[in-house]
């Protein structure tokens, strides 16, 4: 039997400060990570950046059919239900549940606003968190309608001197459709504790908070680990630490739920 919609979930929202700096890889391992951290939880893994639709590609290459495109279908036809989304996900080894990205060439003429709002309302009644990669720019409409209703918007970033460039312009750009600017967050991904670069004095302007650093994991390629069974040799042993476990504990606000 189906579940039923009675879930208000959480919608996390990962955006490339610049294209290539790991969002999809950053919002693959943040799922996996946050369903590893409570596996009671039900989490979607969505792919909503159709310039570059291949998130968690390797994790989920053997299945072919499953994907948007086939909810944007049942949009058209009047009729899109609980049941048709979850027929159309595909569960990965840990447990995450991916919405694969398009395959339709030119999808501004067939991917429009209405379509991704109905799908982001249905997958949030559905999911404990949903967590979502999107495109890069202010000609995304993945993006622009994403941010108007998360609840978290993870900037994903480099500390090199291209994303210390366009850092502030890419804050200001998401500012404008943040129901909320606190929503904003950001996030180094591959991070170089050797720069020099001092990114402090932009995100005081801005008011907004560094929240993790991540460095780069040969062993993560790909998401490897997740396609390697992780989920069962950590089962019956203690969680082992990982860069997003502070960044989880934020964003799923278990301070404030223990100390209601």
């Amino acid at each position: 039997m189906a579940k039923k919609l009675t879930k208000t979930g959480k919608l996390i929202v990962c955006y490339p400060v610049l294209q290539g700096n790991g969002s999809k890889y950053t919002a693959t391992n943040l799922a996996h990570e946050i369903k590893m951290h409570d596996k009671e939880l039900d989490v979607a893994l969505v792919d909503l950046d159709f310039k570059v639709p291949y998130l968690a590609g390797y994790l989920s290459g053997h299945d072919t059919v499953h994907t948007i495109d086939n909810l944007i279908e049942k949009i058209d036809g009047g009729f899109l239900s609980e049941e048709d989304i979850r027929d159309n996900m595909v569960k990965l080894k840990d447990g995450v549940e991916l919405l694969k990205g398009t395959k339709l060439t030119n999808t501004h003429y067939f991917i429009k606003q209405q379509h991704i709002r109905q799908i982001l309302v249905l997958l949030k009644r559905m999911y404990d968190v949903v967590v979502v990669a999107v495109s890069h720019g202010n000609d995304s409409l993945s993006a622009t309608v994403s941010m108007l209703s998360a609840d978290h918007i993870l900037m994903i970033a480099r500390n090199d001197f291209s994303n210390y460039q366009v850092l502030e312009s890419q804050i200001r750009f998401l500012q404008n459709y943040a129901v909320n600017e606190d929503k904003i967050k950001l996030i180094f991904n591959m991070y170089d504790p050797s720069s020099n670069l001092d990114f402090q004095p932009i995100l005081q302007k801005t008011g907004v908070p560094l929240v993790a650093w991540v460095p780069f994991n040969p062993d993560t390629a790909n998401n490897k680990h997740i396609e390697s069974g992780g989920i069962g040799g950590r089962l019956f042993r203690r969680r082992e630490q990982t860069p997003y476990d502070e960044l989880i504990a934020l964003l799923l606000d278990e301070e404030a739920a223990a100390q209601k």
